[in-house]
């Protein structure tokens, strides 16, 4: 597979051959969206510079952002076409460098192992399960097959090639490897057996704590008949309830290797959840509700949230939107890292933004494309502010950045980069998102 990033850099053609709804990309395997008509991309023009064309037409081909000559036919008649790319500086091509070049996700039946070198001899630091995203920090090739050297939330070592799945092909898939949490702001809060007040306790979850939304992606929250509404989550391993979503906050992360001690805690946590909800069964089982020596069992639900957000310290939007950008600013030069949940320690575009933000009291999707749909409102660029989210990409979002004022953007560019400034037309917008007012 060629990647996107070592494409831009190729000065080589690839053939293209002329169907009567589109053209074809032959050699590549790739189909481009069909040509019923001339087309024009990011404004180059093209010259008749093949022998024998004389049509007065200029069709142009996208590739992740970057926009490829079309060359007529070499001789009249000549179906064929080939397209190459325009001469560009190299910061212009470094631009184009996608930051989903070097993405991967493990597929496995369970998971597979994390080593300290490039081969079954070296040491386990970690595991990574079936739909954990990483990012490729280079390959090497053994006797043994090629392996990828990768970073994935904590946890850096190597892992055999063959257990990814890697490349461009991802981009449009990335929403399958999210996760949806409910973490709790309050120090004490009841799961409950259904959606209901006056439904039974069957354990509870303590401030800080991050129980896994049971629906995922299509986690809508269930109104009660006192209007109150509800979240089912996992409280343990095999078990389902239900959370008031007032003192809860919705948290979205991918998939992530975990490292030996990260496993071993998070092995501790569901014993610790799985203790509770065998005493609430205890509990359930006294006629009074209460078994003897349960110190939990008549403990009320602490319903005021404790949480202040930063965004309550400021007087104007206008100010806080200030604070939003000097926020991010001291992140710049940091490194980017896909799927980090880190803004020292590295993150990707859209952890960026969502990142900043929740330091504010805002929850934001975990993905592009998901900010672009969901995050505050849609608003023209001729209206944007500080602090708004600029969405790029072509046909889907792919990228986001955090709008500076000055024409500017701040955002974790791609691992080349990581986080800098930018214009903010370094690339194809698509929008852009008001999360403020």
């Amino acid at each position: 597979m060629i990647k996107i990033s070592e494409f831009i850099k190729d000065k080589r053609f690839i053939k293209l051959a002329a169907c009567v709804s589109g053209l074809v990309l032959a050699s590549a395997g790739v189909v481009f969206a069909a040509f019923n008509s001339p087309k024009y991309v990011s404004g180059y023009k093209a010259s008749d510079n093949a022998a024998g064309h004389s049509e007065d037409m200029t069709d142009k081909a996208a590739w992740s952002g970057g926009v490829y000559d079309v060359m007529f036919p070499k001789e009249a008649g000549d179906e064929d076409y080939y397209i190459s790319k325009p001469d560009k500086s190299d910061e212009a091509a470094e631009d184009e460098y996608s930051e989903y070049a070097n993405l991967a996700v493990a597929q496995v039946d369970n998971y597979v192992n994390v080593r300290a070198g490039a081969g079954t001899d070296f040491e386990i630091v970690g595991k990574m399960y079936d739909g954990s995203v990483a990012e490729i920090i280079d390959s090497v090739d053994t006797d043994d097959g090629l392996w990828f050297h990768v970073e994935s939330g904590s946890v850096t070592g190597y892992i055999k090639a063959e257990y990814f799945v890697y490349g461009e092909e991802l981009i449009s898939d990335i929403e399958k490897y999210i996760k949806r949490y409910a973490v709790v702001q309050v120090s004490l809060l009841n799961i409950r057996s259904e959606a209901d007040i006056a439904s039974d306790r069957v354990s509870y979850a303590t401030s800080g704590e991050k129980l896994l939304l049971a629906d995922g992606a299509d986690a809508a929250p269930i109104v009660s008949a006192d209007g109150m509404n509800w979240l089912r989550v996992n409280y343990s391993e095999d078990n389902t309830g239900y959370v008031a979503e007032e003192y809860v906050f919705v948290e979205e992360e991918y998939i992530s290797a975990k490292s030996i001690e990260e496993e071993q805690a998070e092995i501790q946590a569901r014993r610790e959840q799985e203790e509770r909800a065998r005493e609430e069964r205890l509990n359930a089982q006294n006629a009074n509700g209460v078994a003897e020596g349960n110190v939990n069992a008549d403990k009320a639900e602490d319903t005021t949230v404790t949480v202040v957000t930063a965004a309550d310290n400021y007087s104007t939007n206008s100010e806080l939107r200030s604070a939003i950008i000097d926020y991010a600013l001291q992140y710049v030069g940091t490194r980017y890292v896909h799927g980090g949940q880190s803004l020292s320690g590295g993150t990707d575009c859209s952890g960026f933004t969502c990142y900043v933000y929740r330091e504010f009291g805002y929850s934001l999707s975990r993905t592009p494309s998901g900010q672009y749909s969901s995050a505050g409102r849609s608003v023209s660029l001729d209206s944007i502010q500080p602090g708004d989210i600029i969405c790029y990409g072509s046909g889907s979002c792919t990228h986001v950045g955090l709008y500076m004022g000055g024409g500017q953007i701040v955002h974790e560019a791609n691992a080349k980069k990581g986080c800098i400034v930018s214009d903010i037309s370094f690339m194809n917008i698509l929008g852009a998102r008001n999360v403020i007012d």
